[in-house]
């Protein structure tokens, strides 16, 4: 059984313009709107959005008050399967914790979230990562994670990735 839960996705990178009407077309059928509470946007309304976004060198933000474990599964897998970088944060509900989860075009990371997006790590997760020598490159992710994404750009194909991109899950 799924919770549901507020959840909210950003678009940026490179996305090819022969890419803009299938990825309006997933949009509006994971009934995603621009604003929590907001009804979904239509199909004609995501091209618009798309073509603003790119336009104003912004990053595309969706949202969902009730996403289904805080995911967009569908959309998710949509940009993962074509490699457009997304990040999506969910908040945390009964014994859910709350997510930050970038998908950089290849690979994703994943680490809890507060209830405002923001990126933590257990000390334990710390205190592994200095044992192991990998303390700096622990950070480095946090920053990435944390920071987000590029704009959204008009740009060539971005190289497809496996559909079972790799996830770095660090947060227990």
């Amino acid at each position: 059984m799924s919770e549901y839960m507020a959840a909210a996705i950003m678009i940026g990178g490179p996305l090819p313009h022969f890419l803009r009407e299938s990825l309006a077309r997933v949009v509006a059928e994971q009934g995603v709107g621009l604003e929590y509470g907001e009804g979904p946007l239509l199909q004609e309304e995501v091209l618009t959005l798309i073509d603003e976004t790119i336009r104003l060198g912004e990053t595309l933000r969706l949202c969902d008050d009730e996403a289904a474990n805080g995911e967009f599964q569908t959309l998710e897998a949509f940009l993962r399967s074509h490699g457009v970088a997304y990040k999506r944060t969910s908040d945390a509900k009964y014994e859910a914790d709350g997510q930050a989860i970038l998908f950089d075009g290849a690979k994703i990371i994943a680490h809890k979230a507060t209830q405002r997006g923001k990126v933590t790590a257990a000390y334990r997760d710390i205190e592994q990562a200095i044992a192991e020598g990998r303390f700096e490159a622990l950070l480095a992710e946090l920053r990435l994670v944390e920071e987000g994404l590029p704009p959204l750009t008009d740009a060539p194909s971005p190289a497809a990735s496996d559909v079972g991109a790799q996830a770095i899950l660090l947060a227990a």
